[in-house]
C-alpha cells in the first residue's frame, strides 16, 4: 500500500501556525511506519488495560463485567482513557523520532501546541453545542436533571483517550504517510472511509454509523491536520467534540459509550435528525455543520499551498528514491 522509499521526501517547506516548518513527509521506512503505527494503536488500548487491570480483578467480575465496568466506573474509566492517550503519545513520539524525526521535531518541539489545542477544542465545542441546540430547538433533543456529575469527567477522560489514541494512527500515522506518498485527495478518501467504518462495529453504529462519521469527521479532522501540519488542532477538535457530547448533553458516542453528564440527555424523532442509536453523531444537520467547517480547513489548508496533487507527491517519492541510490 504504501513506498517504502528509504529517505524522506522534500517538498517545498510550509511555515506552520507556530512559526516552525512543517513538511509533509513520510519519513524513512513508510511501510514499517504504517505497521508500527496500527500495531500502536492495538497496544495503546491493551497497555491501558493492565494499568488498571488490578481494578478490574479486584472487582471480582466475569469478562462482560469487567467490559461493563471499563467504560461505567469514574475511576476504572479515567485510568483506562488517560493510560491510552499516555501510551498512544509517547509511542507515535518514539517511532517519528527514530523513523520521521521532521515530523517529531514539529509536532513536540515547535511551539503553539497549547494555542492548538485550545483552538481546535473551542471549534469542537461549538459544532457541538450548535448541532445540539439546534436540535433541542426543533424538539429532537431534551436535557433534563441539570447537575454536576461525575459523568463530566468520564466524559472528559473518554474525549481525551479518543482524541490522542485516534488521531495518532488515523492522522499522525495513515494520513500523513499517505498524504507523503499519493497526496492529499487519496489520504483524504482513505482515512475518511477507513476512520468511518472503524466505528462500524460499535454496538449502536452499523454501516450507517460508518457513513455517517465518515461524513461528519472525513473532512474535518483531516483537515485540521492539513492546515498545521501537525496533530493538536485535530486532537483538540476531536476531544471537544466527545467532552461536549458526553460530559456535559450526555449523548450516546458514536455509538458506543452513554452515560449521563452534566445533563441527562435523550435524542427522539425521526432517525435522519436524531442519529438514532448511533446518536447526534449520525443527524443530518450536525453532519452538514461538520462538512462546512472541514471545506472551511481544506479551502485554508489549499489557499496556504498545503494541500499535495497526486502528481506532485509521487514525483518527491521518485526524487527521495534517486536521492537514496545515488549516494549509495
Amino acid at each position: 500500500m504504501l513506498s517504502s522509499a528509504g529517505a524522506e521526501a522534500s517538498p517545498t517547506a510550509v511555515p506552520s501556525s507556530s512559526g516552525c516548518v512543517a513538511e509533509p513527509t513520510g519519513g524513512r521506512r513508510p511501510l514499517g511506519q504504517f505497521f508500527l503505527g496500527a500495531g500502536l494503536y492495538v497496544a495503546a488500548q491493551l497497555g491501558a488495560v493492565l494499568v488498571v487491570l488490578p481494578l478490574l480483578l479486584a472487582s471480582g467480575q466475569g469478562t462482560d463485567g469487567m467490559l461493563n465496568l471499563l467504560l461505567t466506573d469514574p475511576v476504572v474509566s479515567t485510568a483506562f482513557f488517560l493510560g491510552y492517550a499516555v501510551l498512544s503519545l509517547a509511542g507515535f513520539a518514539l517511532i517519528s523520532r527514530r523513523l520521521a524525526p521532521r515530523t517529531f521535531q514539529v509536532t513536540f518541539r515547535c511551539r503553539g501546541v497549547v494555542r492548538e489545542l485550545r483552538v481546535g477544542a473551542a471549534i469542537g465545542a461549538a459544532l457541538m453545542t450548535l448541532g445540539v441546540g439546534l436540535l433541542a430547538v426543533l424538539g429532537v433533543y431534551q436535557g433534563r436533571d441539570a447537575r454536576l456529575d461525575v459523568g463530566l469527567v468520564m466524559g472528559i477522560a473518554m474525549g481525551i483517550g479518543a482524541a490522542c489514541g485516534e488521531e495518532v494512527f488515523f492522522r499522525g500515522f495513515m494520513f500523513r504517510l499517505l498524504n507523503a506518498r499519493f497526496g492529499s485527495a487519496v489520504a483524504l478518501l482513505v482515512t475518511g472511509i477507513v476512520f468511518g467504518m472503524s466505528h462500524a462495529a460499535n454496538p449502536g453504529a452499523g454501516v450507517f454509523g460508518g457513513v455517517a462519521i465518515t461524513l461528519s469527521a472525513g473532512l474535518l479532522l483531516p483537515g485540521a491536520y492539513l492546515v498545521t501540519g501537525r496533530l493538536w488542532l485535530a486532537i483538540g477538535i476531536h476531544f471537544a467534540w466527545n467532552a461536549v457530547q458526553s460530559g456535559i448533553f450526555g449523548i450516546v458516542v458514536s455509538g458506543a459509550t452513554s452515560s449521563r453528564g452534566i445533563f441527562a440527555g435523550t435524542l427522539t424523532g425521526p432517525t435522519w435528525l436524531s442519529g438514532g442509536s448511533l446518536g447526534i453523531e449520525g443527524s443530518v444537520p450536525l453532519i452538514v455543520m461538520s462538512l462546512l467547517a472541514g471545506a472551511a480547513l481544506l479551502g485554508l489548508a489549499i489557499q496556504q499551498d498545503k494541500w499535495r496533487s497526486f502528481r506532485d507527491a509521487r514525483r518527491e517519492v521518485t526524487e527521495a528514491k534517486q536521492r537514496v541510490l545515488a549516494d549509495g
